[in-house]
């Protein structure tokens, strides 16, 4: 898009943009609040102005069945098979997981379900913040869950993927964005931000909260770029979204730290994209490896460069070898070839992608963009159970009984509490004319008409009654009713399949930023073979490499990026157990009458959460080293010279 340069223009560009896509994406809202009602049990009947008298709310148990409040587990795959591809690709996993417990993913991923399931999608929004600061650790990953309404997509464009641009609305205190952002707003500048159950309140929700418009565009270069407004105050606009920035003082043409030491005459600092860095000292690894020289080879066309160099000459052993010059001895030389160097120039990683994942219900066969929602696929059922619900009440609370008297009769007075009518009968029109009229009404079939229409919600949906904590007989044993749960399971996978691509998504997000922000190295704990604790290192120098066709670094970010729940043993703890006790017996993990094959089974319990593992391993783990050590004892005795040393046979 091309954006106008004043910022007066370019405040009205982008409202108007916003307009526009908010105008084409009020269907979806429309949508999002009879969804919204649906859910909360709404009385409201489709085409008509009466309203239910009851409501059973099938939709929302049917929903709140298939809530799941499981986090999949990262899986990354590299495409090469070296030590140094697995490595990275297990520090990505562990990264990406210690990003989801720190972020309380499952709180996030409490409210991303309901929302995916209610309006057919819900939105994950993933930034680097700079302003957090963490031990020797500057910025980290923030996530968010934004509400589906916030979000206007480009008019007519179906995957974000496509977007040349796409609008978020996000409310924040007026301090938070002052701190985030270091701008100030005046108390009337702002828009206030409107919050309520419809959507749409006429009143604020409060005058300390402003609703901000993100808009995330790309430019003619296919950059990404935001622009950040409220109202009529732009509070943001960054040209390139993911490239580093550089504080420039565009008078004296120097980097602001030097220009803030020795200021020219009219400082005018700025934000300028740095695309590369150059490194002044060797970059290595835990193990002091060198894995980036300080200097590299010069090439050109592919063909690396030498330049000559004169140095002295040395004999056999390595004395310097001298020549009569003129009758001064003068050290000898020769020229040679060496490999031209030259500073090493990293380049910065930079995505190409907006921060945002949208997680789809189940896809829509015409592509929109928002997916299908269950209450869309259930809402007929819904309206049909209110209306025999309705009508079942309206019978019910309108039958009864009534007194029968004669006509002329007087009596002091009725019990309205249980007879609230009388009839008034002509003499001879019975032969008791004192009595009781029974007029209660069937509900019997409005009943069972709704329970059948339940039923058919239930199975448009996938769901059974084990889902939703019913009664069912139709499994006779545990593992019978285990079957019965993963069968039913099968017919919601895809939304477990569309949950785990999202997830994958965010995870790819995470790895991005970190690696085109991280400068420390984040330690990470991680599990040896043994199942014991070690530390693995994130490191985004450990992600370069050397092309020597164009004689450049460039990083190497080609990982495949998937997420399941088989690498989370706490899912399923009980079947871990039983696994390992399994393997154990069979001799899987060696010798089961020795010391160490029952800490290796102990470290595996352990990991799995076996209650008490700790004091196990702790024991085992005490007898295997003093073995260990009775052991070398044992060889240091045999290799002393005493001449009374016997064999391990012997012994």
């Amino acid at each position: 898009m091309n954006i106008p340069k004043k910022k007066e223009e370019r405040l009205d560009f982008f409202a108007d943009k916003y307009e526009t896509a908010l105008e084409a994406n009020a269907p979806h809202i429309a949508r999002f609040i009879k969804h919204y009602g649906q859910y909360n049990g709404s009385r409201q009947i489709d085409g008509s102005f009466v309203e239910a008298k009851v409501v059973r709310n099938i939709t929302r148990e049917i929903i709140e069945g298939q809530v799941d409040s499981r986090i999949p587990y990262p899986k990354v795959t590299s495409q090469c098979v070296d030590d140094r591809h697995i490595k990275n690709a297990r520090s990505i996993e562990r990264l990406c997981d210690y990003y989801s417990k720190k972020l309380d993913f499952e709180k996030l991923n409490d409210l991303g379900e309901r929302q995916t399931y209610v309006f057919g999608s819900s939105l994950w929004l993933a930034e680097f913040d700079n302003s957090i600061v963490e031990g020797n650790k500057v910025g980290a990953v923030t996530v968010r869950v934004v509400h589906p309404k916030f979000f206007t997509p480009q008019p007519g464009v179906e995957n974000i993927e496509d977007m040349d641009y796409c609008f978020i609305d996000i409310p924040l205190p007026r301090e938070e964005i002052e701190r985030r952002y270091n701008v100030e707003l005046e108390e009337n500048e702002g828009e206030a931000f409107v919050g309520d159950v419809d959507y749409m309140s006429e009143e604020p929700t409060s005058e300390e909260t402003v609703l901000l418009h993100i808009c995330f565009y790309k430019d003619e270069n296919r950059n990404v770029c935001e622009y950040i407004w409220t109202d009529n105050v732009e509070i943001l606009n960054i040209n390139d979204y993911y490239a580093r920035k550089i504080r420039w003082c565009k008078n004296c043409d120097r980097r602001a730290e030097l220009c803030e030491d020795d200021p020219c005459e009219s400082p005018e600092y700025e934000d300028i994209s740095a695309e590369e860095e150059t490194i002044e000292r060797d970059i290595v690894d835990k193990e002091g490896r060198i894995i980036i020289p300080a200097l590299t080879q010069v090439y050109k066309d592919g063909v690396p460069q030498f330049e000559d160099k004169v140095e002295n000459i040395t004999d056999e052993l390595g004395r310097a070898v001298v020549k009569n010059v003129n009758g001064f001895m003068i050290p000898a030389t020769r020229t040679v070839q060496v490999p031209k160097m030259a500073p090493t120039v990293l380049p910065y990683y930079k995505p190409d992608r907006f921060p945002i994942v949208i997680r789809l219900n189940t896809s829509a066969i015409d592509g929109d963009w928002c997916g299908v929602s269950d209450c869309d696929i259930i809402r007929d059922q819904q309206q049909t159970v209110n209306k025999y619900e309705s009508r079942a009440l309206e019978k019910s609370m309108k039958s009864g009984t009534m007194v029968a008297l004669p006509k002329d009769a007087q009596i002091d007075s009725v019990d309205n509490t249980v007879y609230d009518k009388a009839v008034r009968l002509e003499p001879n029109q019975s032969v008791n004319q004192f009595g009781v009229i029974n007029t209660e009404v069937g509900i019997g079939q409005d009943m069972n008409q709704a329970d059948r229409v339940y039923e058919a919600a239930k199975k448009i949906s996938g769901v059974t009654n084990s889902y939703v904590g019913q009664a069912d007989t139709t499994a006779k044993s545990g593992k019978a009713k285990q079957v019965q749960i993963q069968q039913a399971a099968g017919r919601l996978e895809s939304k477990r399949v569309m949950k785990r691509s999202a997830i994958a998504e965010l995870y790819r997000i995470i790895f991005e930023l970190e690696l085109a922000y991280r400068d420390e190295v984040v330690v990470l704990c991680d599990e040896d073979e043994l199942g014991g604790a070690c530390m693995i290192h994130f490191n985004r120098y450990l992600f370069y490499k050397f092309n020597p066709e164009s004689g450049r670094w460039f990083i190497d970010a080609d990982y495949l990026f998937e997420s399941d729940y088989s690498g989370t043993p706490e899912d399923q703890r009980e079947t871990m157990w039983e696994l390992n006790m399994i393997n154990f017996e069979k001799g899987m993990f060696g010798d089961p009458m020795r010391n160490e094959t029952k800490l290796r089974y102990w470290l595996k319990q352990e990991r799995a959460g076996y209650p008490y593992a700790y004091e196990e391993v702790s024991y085992y783990r005490t007898l295997v080293k003093n073995e260990i050590n009775a052991m070398a004892a044992q060889q240091q005795g045999q290799l002393a010279p005493t001449g009374n040393n016997m064999s391990m046979g012997q012994m």
